[in-house]
Protein backbone atom coordinates (compact mmCIF):
# COMPACT_ATOMS: atom_id res chain seq x y z
CA UNK A 1 0.00 0.00 0.00
CA UNK A 2 1.48 3.28 -1.05
CA UNK A 3 1.76 5.65 1.82
CA UNK A 4 0.96 9.68 1.23
CA UNK A 5 1.12 12.74 3.58
CA UNK A 6 1.31 16.38 2.44
CA UNK A 7 3.13 18.38 4.71
CA UNK A 8 3.89 22.16 4.71
CA UNK A 9 6.52 24.52 5.93
CA UNK A 10 6.89 28.37 7.14
CA UNK A 11 9.49 30.51 7.13
CA UNK A 12 8.25 33.63 8.89
CA UNK A 13 9.04 36.66 10.79
CA UNK A 14 8.08 36.57 14.74
CA UNK A 15 7.14 39.03 16.59
CA UNK A 16 7.06 39.93 20.47
CA UNK A 17 3.12 40.38 20.59
CA UNK A 18 1.88 36.41 20.60
CA UNK A 19 -1.38 38.05 19.59
CA UNK A 20 0.48 38.99 16.21
CA UNK A 21 2.07 36.17 16.05
CA UNK A 22 -0.79 33.57 15.83
CA UNK A 23 -2.58 36.09 13.51
CA UNK A 24 0.63 34.84 10.95
CA UNK A 25 -0.22 31.39 11.83
CA UNK A 26 -3.77 31.86 11.27
CA UNK A 27 -3.22 33.17 7.71
CA UNK A 28 -0.26 30.33 7.19
CA UNK A 29 -2.85 26.79 8.54
CA UNK A 30 -5.71 28.52 6.52
CA UNK A 31 -3.33 29.07 3.23
CA UNK A 32 -2.45 25.84 3.69
CA UNK A 33 -5.86 24.00 3.89
CA UNK A 34 -6.42 25.33 0.28
CA UNK A 35 -3.42 24.04 -0.64
CA UNK A 36 -4.59 20.35 0.81
CA UNK A 37 -1.73 20.43 3.57
CA UNK A 38 -2.42 17.94 5.77
CA UNK A 39 0.32 18.81 8.58
CA UNK A 40 2.04 22.08 8.50
CA UNK A 41 5.44 22.54 10.67
CA UNK A 42 6.28 26.32 12.50
CA UNK A 43 9.61 27.45 13.45
CA UNK A 44 10.83 27.14 16.76
CA UNK A 45 9.39 29.14 19.56
CA UNK A 46 6.93 30.50 16.75
CA UNK A 47 3.91 31.41 18.52
CA UNK A 48 6.20 33.44 21.61
CA UNK A 49 9.32 33.91 20.38
CA UNK A 50 13.11 32.66 21.18
CA UNK A 51 14.94 34.44 24.22
CA UNK A 52 16.89 36.10 23.49
CA UNK A 53 17.09 36.44 20.25
CA UNK A 54 13.15 37.40 19.44
CA UNK A 55 12.23 38.46 22.81
CA UNK A 56 14.05 39.80 25.40
CA UNK A 57 13.45 37.20 28.57
CA UNK A 58 11.41 34.21 29.44
CA UNK A 59 9.56 37.21 31.94
CA UNK A 60 8.46 38.63 28.62
CA UNK A 61 6.09 35.95 27.86
CA UNK A 62 2.67 36.22 29.14
CA UNK A 63 2.08 32.46 29.66
CA UNK A 64 -2.07 32.84 30.54
CA UNK A 65 -2.43 34.91 26.67
CA UNK A 66 0.02 32.09 25.66
CA UNK A 67 -2.66 29.26 26.37
CA UNK A 68 -5.35 31.02 25.21
CA UNK A 69 -3.73 31.39 22.09
CA UNK A 70 -2.82 27.40 22.07
CA UNK A 71 -6.20 26.86 22.79
CA UNK A 72 -7.28 28.48 19.58
CA UNK A 73 -4.70 26.63 17.44
CA UNK A 74 -5.83 23.30 18.64
CA UNK A 75 -9.36 24.69 17.53
CA UNK A 76 -7.76 25.53 14.21
CA UNK A 77 -6.58 22.18 13.92
CA UNK A 78 -10.05 20.47 14.56
CA UNK A 79 -11.84 22.76 12.40
CA UNK A 80 -9.72 22.57 9.17
CA UNK A 81 -9.18 18.79 9.79
CA UNK A 82 -5.25 19.45 9.71
CA UNK A 83 -1.77 18.52 11.99
CA UNK A 84 -0.05 21.49 12.73
CA UNK A 85 3.53 21.11 14.56
CA UNK A 86 4.12 23.98 16.32
CA UNK A 87 7.22 25.94 18.09
CA UNK A 88 6.19 27.58 22.05
CA UNK A 89 7.83 26.97 25.31
CA UNK A 90 5.99 25.11 27.89
CA UNK A 91 5.87 26.05 31.42
CA UNK A 92 5.73 23.37 33.92
CA UNK A 93 5.66 25.08 37.48
CA UNK A 94 8.46 26.47 37.83
CA UNK A 95 10.09 24.33 34.61
CA UNK A 96 10.26 25.68 30.69
CA UNK A 97 10.99 24.20 28.00
CA UNK A 98 11.78 24.65 24.64
CA UNK A 99 9.42 22.81 22.66
CA UNK A 100 7.19 21.46 19.88
CA UNK A 101 3.36 20.26 20.08
CA UNK A 102 1.36 18.79 17.37
CA UNK A 103 -2.14 19.61 17.66
CA UNK A 104 -4.23 17.00 16.22
CA UNK A 105 -7.87 17.35 14.03
CA UNK A 106 -8.95 14.32 16.55
CA UNK A 107 -9.83 13.71 19.73
CA UNK A 108 -6.30 12.71 21.08
CA UNK A 109 -3.64 14.35 22.74
CA UNK A 110 -0.16 13.87 21.49
CA UNK A 111 2.98 14.10 23.92
CA UNK A 112 4.55 17.64 23.71
CA UNK A 113 8.38 17.17 21.95
CA UNK A 114 11.07 19.21 24.61
CA UNK A 115 14.18 19.98 23.03
CA UNK A 116 16.98 17.68 24.15
CA UNK A 117 20.23 18.91 23.00
CA UNK A 118 20.57 22.60 24.89
CA UNK A 119 22.73 25.04 24.41
CA UNK A 120 24.15 28.92 25.57
CA UNK A 121 20.54 30.61 25.39
CA UNK A 122 18.81 27.32 25.38
CA UNK A 123 20.48 26.69 28.71
CA UNK A 124 20.33 29.87 30.62
CA UNK A 125 16.41 29.46 30.09
CA UNK A 126 15.21 25.60 29.53
CA UNK A 127 15.35 22.24 31.25
CA UNK A 128 16.05 19.03 28.42
CA UNK A 129 12.96 16.98 27.99
CA UNK A 130 12.99 13.35 27.83
CA UNK A 131 10.14 11.66 25.12
CA UNK A 132 11.62 10.38 22.13
CA UNK A 133 9.34 12.58 19.71
CA UNK A 134 8.07 10.15 17.35
CA UNK A 135 4.65 10.07 16.37
CA UNK A 136 2.09 8.29 13.83
CA UNK A 137 0.20 10.02 11.02
CA UNK A 138 -2.36 9.07 8.92
CA UNK A 139 -0.06 5.57 8.75
CA UNK A 140 2.73 7.74 8.01
CA UNK A 141 5.80 7.90 11.05
CA UNK A 142 7.08 10.86 11.96
CA UNK A 143 9.62 12.20 14.22
CA UNK A 144 10.40 15.56 15.52
CA UNK A 145 13.38 17.38 16.24
CA UNK A 146 14.69 20.78 16.96
CA UNK A 147 17.55 23.66 15.77
CA UNK A 148 20.80 22.05 17.74
CA UNK A 149 19.66 18.99 17.74
CA UNK A 150 20.43 18.49 14.24
CA UNK A 151 24.32 18.80 14.95
CA UNK A 152 24.32 15.62 16.76
CA UNK A 153 23.49 12.25 14.92
CA UNK A 154 22.83 10.23 17.60
CA UNK A 155 19.32 12.24 18.05
CA UNK A 156 18.11 11.52 14.49
CA UNK A 157 20.02 7.84 14.37
CA UNK A 158 16.93 6.83 17.09
CA UNK A 159 14.33 7.96 14.28
CA UNK A 160 16.19 5.29 11.58
CA UNK A 161 15.83 2.51 14.08
CA UNK A 162 11.86 3.21 14.72
CA UNK A 163 11.54 3.17 10.99
CA UNK A 164 10.48 6.97 10.68
CA UNK A 165 9.27 8.16 7.21
CA UNK A 166 9.55 11.79 7.79
CA UNK A 167 11.91 14.09 10.48
CA UNK A 168 10.08 17.71 10.94
CA UNK A 169 12.99 19.85 12.26
CA UNK A 170 12.24 23.31 13.93
CA UNK A 171 14.68 26.22 14.13
CA UNK A 172 15.33 29.61 15.34
CA UNK A 173 18.68 30.09 14.03
CA UNK A 174 19.23 33.29 13.48
CA UNK A 175 22.11 35.91 13.42
CA UNK A 176 23.03 39.79 12.92
CA UNK A 177 24.45 39.25 9.32
CA UNK A 178 24.48 36.94 6.40
CA UNK A 179 26.28 33.89 6.74
CA UNK A 180 26.78 31.75 3.82
CA UNK A 181 29.35 29.46 5.43
CA UNK A 182 27.16 28.60 8.46
CA UNK A 183 24.40 28.34 6.64
CA UNK A 184 25.46 25.54 4.08
CA UNK A 185 27.34 23.28 7.20
CA UNK A 186 23.39 23.06 8.46
CA UNK A 187 22.19 22.50 5.22
CA UNK A 188 25.14 20.01 4.98
CA UNK A 189 23.96 18.55 8.77
CA UNK A 190 20.49 17.92 7.45
CA UNK A 191 21.61 16.29 4.11
CA UNK A 192 23.34 13.95 6.04
CA UNK A 193 20.84 13.20 8.31
CA UNK A 194 18.34 12.72 5.59
CA UNK A 195 20.56 10.35 4.11
CA UNK A 196 22.34 8.42 6.64
CA UNK A 197 18.88 7.52 7.92
CA UNK A 198 16.57 6.91 4.87
CA UNK A 199 14.06 9.18 5.93
CA UNK A 200 12.61 12.83 4.34
CA UNK A 201 13.39 15.79 6.56
CA UNK A 202 11.46 18.47 6.56
CA UNK A 203 12.45 22.22 7.93
CA UNK A 204 11.50 25.52 9.26
CA UNK A 205 13.02 28.58 9.91
CA UNK A 206 12.12 31.90 11.62
CA UNK A 207 13.03 35.09 9.80
CA UNK A 208 13.07 36.98 12.51
CA UNK A 209 16.57 37.95 10.87
CA UNK A 210 18.75 36.92 8.86
CA UNK A 211 18.25 32.84 8.52
CA UNK A 212 21.68 30.67 8.93
CA UNK A 213 19.74 27.67 8.46
CA UNK A 214 17.67 26.72 5.73
CA UNK A 215 13.83 25.84 4.91
CA UNK A 216 13.21 23.58 3.12
CA UNK A 217 12.44 19.77 1.94
CA UNK A 218 15.26 17.01 1.84
CA UNK A 219 14.80 13.23 -0.23
CA UNK A 220 16.39 10.10 1.35
CA UNK A 221 18.88 10.57 -1.31
CA UNK A 222 20.16 13.58 -0.15
CA UNK A 223 17.96 16.23 -2.68
CA UNK A 224 17.42 19.26 -2.32
CA UNK A 225 13.38 19.30 -3.28
CA UNK A 226 12.47 22.50 -2.59
CA UNK A 227 14.06 25.29 -0.64
CA UNK A 228 12.38 28.83 0.53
Amino acid sequence: MTRKITIGTVQYKTDVSIEKNFNKIKLFVENAVEKNVRLILFPECALCGYPPIEIPSLSDIDFAEQNKYLKEVDDLSKKHDIYIALGYIHQDGHHFYNSVKIFSPHQEELPIYHKRALWGYDQNNFIPGNHQGIYEIDHIKIGLRICFEIRFPEYFRELFQEEVDVCLLSLCDVGSMENKARRDIIKAHMISRAVGNVFYLVSSNSMSSYPLAPTCFVSPSGQILNEA
